[in-house]
């Protein structure tokens, strides 16, 4: 069943400065000082102790909030701006170190993948609620939950290397979190892109700031960059000004693209994202990242962002990502590709010091263990960042040049497909022990595909736990002739399995397989619009499950 939880995991998409804390509790709404070194409390051996006090009904409201891949990408007015957030803030008292601050804002945080209502993401902005506060110099604390990187340490291991590259990048530690005094284990606390990180930076906070999400200089991907500060032009005029460029011929796109791109830091920074595996970044997915139009120089940087994907042993061999439409394009004219070859080699001499970066490995791992008992996942996981370190020179070499691709223009934008509606019953670990899926269980499934009623001859239905995921797996085979196989799956957490539980179809999709596939399993529909009633749930082994679900199938235009 691992390749529906890595489908699953698709679905829901060094450390800088030394301070020293002060243990004493200060009730605060805009006290707690620190220099301009030490703002924001990232000492790299330290692990700060977080503990939130909030409502027990907003928590539980908090956790649940969550976005949908067909809820961002569904309806007329799709890629049309900046994707809507359904994330609202709490009033809570945050204790950090010993150091409090009443009344501030507590929010969930995280786009598709990062989500989770078990440990969800936060967002903590200490001013919220009371003008001014802050908690050792700033007022926005970001605190990652790090569900899609066992390790608990690619993002400060990549974060590390981009600013050692030369790039401005988050300062970056780890926390560990309570929440009304229950342990929510290692947070990893990241700096938010925020005014302050651009002062720092750049000298100067004025400037145009954007933060890319699903964004690209295309025609229908541009609208969605989204303007982070009062003083960003919010027509968009320099992203939309790069898409005019890139429609040039090579000599005036280049000697235009200069007058808008830090052409040199851009393929540093694109070089970087290669050197860490950063597939979900921007020349890999066109997502988590800023451009800021820096006023000394009136050109746009790139910064990374969410980096809880790199260095993955598996990925040790991949070329130079191009998925995007600027490192495409550039890619395909020699003078640029050899300024990123280049700028490869120069990094792969100077940055990717194998034996300080596996001394970090060892440093993080044990700060990590002193403070709380890691799992065998967690171990396995610091050692795959390892493997990636040792292999990651010789995988990179081995596949440069690298090849563009042709990208168009088209949305990413979904449309309805059809309707699922099922009753089923099963037992809970059904989904870990049994070989074929399609006899487990009770299943009536009916599923109107492209206005084709879809006759099942074999049903089944499994559940349970897959590498970090809960999920509700149905299977229907359509025709024995062919090896068809349709398995609708539905990502949910423990606490949703209990007796007469009702709750919004979140993250699901249809996986599709047949013997011209040769078993392999592609993603046929997303699924949203419905509701899942649980008549009977338990997660105890062996346990009954019994419920129907109702969805809406979506599919690419």
């Amino acid at each position: 069943m691992r390749l529906i939880a890595m489908s699953a995991a698709l679905l829901i998409m060094g450390c800088s400065d030394e301070m020293n804390v002060t243990n004493t509790t200060a009730t605060t709404t805009a006290t707690t000082t620190a220099t301009t070194a030490d703002k924001g409390n990232f000492d790299p051996n330290h692990i700060l102790q977080v503990e939130i006090e909030i409502d027990p009904d907003d928590w539980d409201t908090l956790r649940h909030q969550e976005r949908t891949i067909t809820s961002i990408l569904k309806g007329e007015d799709c890629m049309d701006g900046p994707f809507d957030s359904p994330y609202t803030y709490f009033h809570a008292d945050v204790t950090i170190d010993g150091q409090t601050a009443v009344d501030s804002g507590v929010r969930k945080k995280g786009l598709i993948g990062s989500q989770s209502t078990t440990k969800p993401g936060l967002k903590l902005n200490i001013d919220e609620y009371v003008e001014g506060a802050e908690l050792f110099g700033v007022d926005n604390i970001t605190l990652n939950n790090s569900v899609q990187d066992p390790s608990l340490i690619r993002q400060c291991m990549g974060y590390a290397v981009f600013e050692a590259a030369g790039i401005p990048a988050s300062k970056c530690n780890f926390a560990r979190v309570a929440v009304n005094g229950e342990d929510y284990g290692i947070y990893v606390h990241v700096e938010p892109v925020k005014r302050a990180f651009l002062r720092d930076r750049f000298g100067d906070d004025s400037g145009d700031l954007y933060e890319g999400t699903l964004s690209d200089f295309r025609e229908n991907w541009v609208n969605t960059f989204d303007p982070k500060t009062g003083d960003t032009d919010t027509a968009l005029t320099g992203p939309i000004a790069i898409k005019d460029a890139l429609t040039m011929n090579d000599d005036d796109f280049l000697a235009q693209i200069s007058t808008l791109i830090d052409l040199d830091a851009y393929i540093n920074f694109w070089a970087t994202e290669i050197l860490v595996g950063h597939w979900d970044g921007y020349a890999g997915n066109s997502n988590n990242y800023f451009i800021y139009r820096n006023p000394a120089d009136n050109l746009f940087h790139f910064i990374p962002w969410g980096v809880d994907g790199v260095m993955y042993a598996d990925t040790a061999e991949g070329a130079p990502f191009v998925a995007s439409v600027l490192p495409s394009r550039l890619l395909d004219i020699p003078e640029t590709y050899d300024m990123l070859e280049a700028r490869i080699n120069v990094l792969l001499d100077t940055v990717w010091d194998e034996e300080a970066l596996l001394a970090e490995i060892d440093r993080m791992e044990n700060l990590l263990a002193d403070e709380v008992s890691l799992s065998s996942d967690n171990y396995a996981q610091i050692d795959d960042v390892r493997t990636y370190i040792t292999t990651r020179k010789a995988g990179l070499l081995a596949v440069l040049p690298g090849e563009t691709y042709y990208l168009d223009d088209g949305s990413i934008c979904m449309s309805e497909i059809g309707t699922l509606s099922a009753e089923f019953s099963t037992t809970w670990g059904s989904l870990n022990t049994e070989p074929d899926i399609t006899v487990v269980g009770d299943l009536e499934m009916e599923m109107v595909w492209d206005g084709y009623s879809m006759v099942f001859v074999q049903e089944g239905a499994v559940v349970g736990t897959d590498d970090g995921y809960e999920l509700l797996v149905l299977a229907g085979i359509p025709d024995y002739d062919t090896s068809a196989l349709l398995l609708p799956y539905f990502v949910f957490s423990k606490e949703q399995m209990v007796d007469g539980a009702q709750f919004g179809v979140g993250s699901g999709a249809i996986l599709y397989t047949d013997s011209s596939l040769h078993g392999y399993l592609i993603t046929a529909g997303y699924m949203g619009d419905g509701a899942v009633t649980i008549e009977t749930g338990s997660t105890g082994s062996g346990d009954l499950v019994k419920g129907t679900i109702t969805a809406t199938i979506y599919g690419w235009e």
